[in-house]
C-alpha cells in the first residue's frame, strides 16, 4: 500500500506526534511519504527557520513539493491558485498515485485533488476552530466534502464535527475515533532507579499548560521539586521568569529529545498534566497520561478524559481546581511506591497502527 501522510506538523520537530507514529509503524510494511505544513519560500524570505530534531524513520520518504505561500493563510482564491500551480509543475515527473491520504489538517483541503490518490481520510486532533478561529472553518467543511473517511483522536472531536458537519460525514465510509497512543517500546518501567523523587512535566508550554496551577503548587510544596520540560511560546516567556525568581523549586529545563523522556520519567515519582480547563483543551488525548504511567509514575492531571474504566485507577488523580489540586498531589504523594498493574497494551502505537492498517484495509 501506497500512503501519503500530510500533517500540520513538519518531521522536524520538538514533539512527536501521532502522525509521526503513523508514519513510521506504517513504513514496516507499506511504501510511506511525509509532508508536513510547507516550509515556503515566504517563510525563508522572513527568515523563519524549521525547529527541532528528526522524528521519522529514514524509511519514511519526504514528499518532494514546492508552495509560494504559506498554507495556513485566510482562504484567498488567487494565494491558492497560485500554489497549486507550483504543487502541479513540483509533481510534473511524479508519476505515483497514492492508495489513501491520511491528512490531520484542513489547510491541506485545496491542494489534495492536485495528487493522484484513491481514497482520502481527514484525521482531524484537535476542534480546530478553538485555535484558529473562523478561518479555518472554511478548509474543514472543504476537507469533509472531499474525504472518504474520518477518523478523530477523540469523542469530542468526533461530537463536534457530527454537531457542526453532519450532513457532510453522516455517509463517510469510515467514521471512528482512534486516539493517540504511546510508544511501549520506549515507555516501560525498566531499569528504574531506587530513589525515584519529585514531580515532572515534558510537553508544550503554550497557552493550553496552566502556569498559575503550576505556581501554586509549587508554593505550597516549597520542598519538593518540580522540573518541566518543553519548549515554551514567545508569549509565556516573560511568566515562566517570573515563577522562575518567585519559585527557587521550580525548573524550566527547555525542549527535550523524544528519546531522553523515558529516562527523565524514570528519574521522578509524580507526573504532573497541568492543563487549563477550557474548551482548548476538550478533547486532548490521554497520551501523555500513558507515557507517564508506563514508566512507572503517578499522576496528577485535569482536563483531560480518559475512559471509565480508568477514573478510579490507581495512579491517576485528575483534579477539577488549585484546591483540589493539592488533595489529589497529596493522595499521589502518599501513593508512591505502590506497585499498580495497568494494561495500556491497547494504548500503545503498535496496537493503534494495526488498528488504523484494518481500518484502511476495509476503506
Amino acid at each position: 500500500m501506497r500512503i501519503l501522510i500530510l500533517s500540520h506538523t513538519r518531521r522536524i520537530s520538538n514533539f512527536k506526534i501521532g502522525s509521526h507514529h503513523y508514519a513510521n509503524g506504517l513504513s514496516n510494511d507499506c511504501e510511506v511519504e511525509y509532508l508536513g505544513f510547507p516550509y515556503t519560500l515566504l517563510h525563508k524570505l522572513s527568515g523563519k527557520s524549521t525547529d527541532g530534531v528528526e522524528q521519522l524513520k529514514k524509511n519514511v520518504l519526504d514528499f518532494k513539493s514546492f508552495f509560494l505561500f504559506p498554507i495556513t493563510l485566510k482562504n484567498n482564491k488567487f494565494i491558492i491558485a497560485i500554489n497549486r500551480f507550483f504543487l502541479k509543475l513540483s509533481l510534473h515527473n511524479n508519476e505515483k498515485k497514492y492508495d489513501v491520504i491520511i491528512c490531520d489538517s484542513p489547510y491541506f483541503s485545496p491542494y489534495v485533488n492536485v495528487i493522484p490518490h484513491s481514497s482520502l481520510i481527514y484525521r482531524p486532533t484537535d476542534i480546530y476552530e478553538l485555535m484558529d478561529g473562523d478561518k479555518i472553518n472554511y478548509y474543514e467543511k472543504d476537507i469533509l466534502t472531499k474525504c472518504d473517511g474520518v477518523i478523530a483522536t477523540s469523542e469530542v472531536v468526533m461530537h463536534y464535527l457530527k454537531t457542526n458537519y453532519e450532513m457532510l460525514i453522516k455517509d463517510k465510509k469510515i467514521l471512528e475515533v482512534l486516539s493517540n497512543g504511546y510508544d511501549d517500546s520506549i515507555f516501560n518501567n525498566e531499569n528504574t532507579p531506587d530513589n525515584r523523587r519529585d514531580a515532572i512535566y515534558i510537553g508544550a508550554l503554550d497557552k493550553r499548560f496552566d502556569f498559575d496551577s503550576l505556581d501554586y503548587l509549587a508554593n505550597e510544596y516549597p520542598d519538593d521539586k518540580f522540573d518541566i520540560y518543553g519548549p515554551i511560546a514567545q508569549e509565556y516567556q516573560q511568566q515562566v521568569q517570573l515563577i522562575s525568581k518567585n519559585r527557587s523549586n521550580v525548573t524550566f529545563f527547555g525542549a527535550v529529545d523524544y528519546q531522553h523522556t523515558p529516562s527523565l520519567l524514570k528519574k521522578h515519582c509524580i507526573g504532573l498534566l497541568l492543563l487549563k480547563n477550557n474548551d482548548l483543551n476538550r478533547g486532548r488525548s490521554p497520551m501523555k497520561l500513558w507515557e507517564y504511567i508506563s514508566c512507572g509514575l503517578v499522576v496528577v492531571y485535569g482536563a483531560v478524559d480518559v475512559e471509565e474504566k480508568y477514573k478510579k485507577s490507581g495512579p491517576l488523580f485528575k483534579y477539577n481546581d488549585n484546591e483540589d489540586l493539592i488533595q489529589k498531589y497529596n493522595l499521589a504523594k502518599e501513593s508512591n511506591g505502590t506497585n499498580y498493574q495497568i494494561d495500556l497494551q491497547e494504548h500503545s502505537w503498535s496496537y493503534k497502527v494495526n488498528k488504523l492498517k484494518m481500518l484502511l484495509s476495509t476503506e
